[in-house]
């Protein structure tokens, strides 16, 4: 019975994570407010580990909200509380969100030829490095 509701919760489309414990956000002082933004947007147990860091290094609820939802709508899990980590102790604020999920996928430009960075028949600079 019970393999026959996980296999329709799984035929059926379902792609929410149905196991995450939102404990530890709780734990790092989180409102519950923004708790439950961060269920809306079906945060898994991974992201939810990187908003701790994120939260303990001094982000606000708000701009942990705003970094999972930036990163979904590019269609890529939130992984990068070390860079977000690094910029407020840099002494950036919560404006910087764009900026962290940009840098945070340089990685996957870098596997790109250099064709993919030209723009208006200019070369990208970053790629002469």
């Amino acid at each position: 019975m019970l393999l026959g509701v996980f296999v329709l919760l799984r035929t059926s489309g379902c792609q929410q994570h149905l196991f995450t414990d939102y404990r530890p956000l709780d734990q790092a002082g989180m409102w519950s407010s923004n708790v439950e933004e961060l269920k809306k947007l079906n945060t898994s147990d991974t992201e939810v580990a990187q908003l701790v860091k994120a939260k303990q290094a001094g982000l606000s609820d708000d701009g942990c909200v705003t970094l999972v939802n930036d990163a979904h709508q590019r269609q890529h899990p939130f992984v990068s509380a070390d860079s977000t980590v690094n910029l407020a102790h840099a002494g950036y604020t919560d404006d910087f969100a764009p900026a962290v999920e940009g840098a945070a996928h340089a990685g996957q430009r870098a596997n790109r030829p250099p064709e993919k960075y030209r723009a208006h028949r200019k070369t990208n600079p970053r790629t002469h490095q």
